[in-house]
């Protein structure tokens, strides 16, 4: 991990976001508990504060964030911490999370230990 506190699941995703100034469609690239990455032309800066709509893959309706800040932005791409959500729909992220793969993991991390596998293929004598 990045040293965050919770780990960022890969997504891609419509989400939209409503400044005071702007309102518009971006792209969900990664989720997090306390935030996702998104892209989109929207002119944001850091310290900008939204309003979010997600939209969860196989979940409905999307998931609302009533207040986030904007914390930088690179290009197209920017990163948004949650600021004010409801425990409702912070309890329906945190069940969503919960059910994603995290990267660098595999469903095989979770099963017990395999025997060690050896690739010598050289003849053995009895």
């Amino acid at each position: 991990m990045d040293g965050r506190q919770f780990p960022r699941i890969p997504l891609v995703s419509v989400t939209v976001v409503a400044s005071e100034q702007h309102s518009g469609h971006s792209v969900l690239l990664d989720l997090s508990r306390t935030g996702p990455k998104l892209s989109s032309t929207l002119p944001l800066q850091p310290s900008d504060y939204v309003a979010l709509n997600l939209s969860l893959p196989f979940r409905e309706p999307s998931l609302q964030v009533v207040l986030a800040a904007v914390r930088w932005v690179q290009g197209r791409n920017f990163g948004v911490e949650f600021i004010q959500i409801t425990d409702s729909e912070q309890s329906r992220l945190k069940d969503f999370l919960d059910t994603q793969p995290t990267p660098n993991t595999s469903p095989s991390a979770t099963t017990a230990p395999h025997a060690p596998v050896s690739l010598d293929t050289s003849p053995r004598t009895a």
